[in-house]
């Protein structure tokens, strides 16, 4: 259950949670209902399914995150994916390192890859 680990009153600008979507989507919703983050309705809420999350994607992404929000509530992304390319990534990098405020994401992948050196 994804409520146990996040708490609504006080959440990080981002999350990275590993499972399948199937899986976890349900869940993320529900607890983001229940944080008062409307899913349904809402121009503050983006959620983003896709197979590889590629360099273009990531632009847009940046692109949304900068725009002012709709309302007064949270801006939520929600990034369903397989993958996440590299370049994708490292475009990221400033958007996580300092979002906008009230900007929340979750990322939501099967596999973390983990790399050791």
């Amino acid at each position: 259950m994804i409520s146990q680990h996040f708490d609504k009153d006080n959440l990080h600008h981002a999350y990275l949670i590993e499972g399948a979507e199937t899986d976890v989507l349900d869940s993320l919703l529900q607890f983001l209902e229940d944080a008062g983050i409307k899913t349904r309705g809402n121009s503050d809420f983006i959620h983003l399914h896709i197979d590889a999350f590629k360099m273009e994607d990531a632009r847009n992404l940046k692109a949304h995150e900068k725009e002012r929000g709709f309302s007064d509530s949270k801006k939520i992304f929600v990034i369903s994916a397989n993958s996440i390319l590299l370049e994708a990534q490292n475009a990221l990098l400033k958007v996580f390192e300092e979002p906008s405020d009230g900007t929340h994401f979750f990322i939501i992948l099967p596999r973390i890859a983990r790399k050791f050196s």
